[in-house]
């Protein structure tokens, strides 16, 4: 029986802190979560409780043929997991193969430099194109990555920004507050 709690499959390339932090998010929001790291590559750190690892084994997405063999694991991940929604991104690796493999409702996520820098032009620009367009929301956590989505042809009305601001677990200003304080915001 399939449980009433939304289900996302978040698919990534690598596991990095920001990856750490959307998962932990969902997990607190009563989200059962997937993760698909796309790398192969074993998590650095142990993943939160309750996030079930979908990702290939390692070694098992090598160079020849890597894309359609993540195209097929995506495809048996969402027949196992049956997500509620596909959560992906960098645009060019994870919202691609999730476009690629006819998987929806795709929300797709930029990391910046994926739409910055990597689809200024060439492969890296045709993929993003075609992977916003199959896309029914972006995530993004800016305007210049919103603008850029936009000069890709994502629709202005399925792009959200949300800045993702400062960790304050690790980044706790001191009790002086020199530069608070000649700002006129006190201390």
């Amino acid at each position: 029986m399939q449980s009433a709690m939304p289900r996302v499959l978040y698919v990534t390339q690598r596991d990095t802190v920001h990856d750490r932090r959307f998962l932990r998010a969902m997990c607190r929001a009563q989200v059962e979560v997937g993760v698909v790291r796309l790398s192969g590559a074993p998590a650095h750190r142990p993943l939160a409780p309750g996030v079930l690892d979908l990702s290939p084994r390692a070694g098992s997405v090598g160079r020849p043929g890597r894309t359609l063999r993540l195209r097929s694991h995506l495809r048996a991940a969402c027949r196992e997991f049956a997500p509620t929604v596909i959560h992906a991104g960098p645009i060019q690796q994870g919202a691609f193969l999730v476009g690629l493999a006819g998987l929806r409702p795709l929300i797709s996520m930029s990391w910046g430099s994926d739409l910055l820098l990597g689809a200024r032009n060439g492969v890296g620009r045709w993929k993003a194109r075609w992977a916003l367009s199959r896309s029914q929301l972006l995530l993004c956590d800016c305007q210049a990555v919103r603008k850029a989505a936009l000069d890709l042809g994502a629709p202005q009305e399925r792009i959200v920004v949300f800045p993702w601001g400062v960790d304050l677990d690790h980044f706790r200003p001191g009790r002086q507050a020199p530069l608070r304080r000649q700002a006129g915001l006190g201390a």
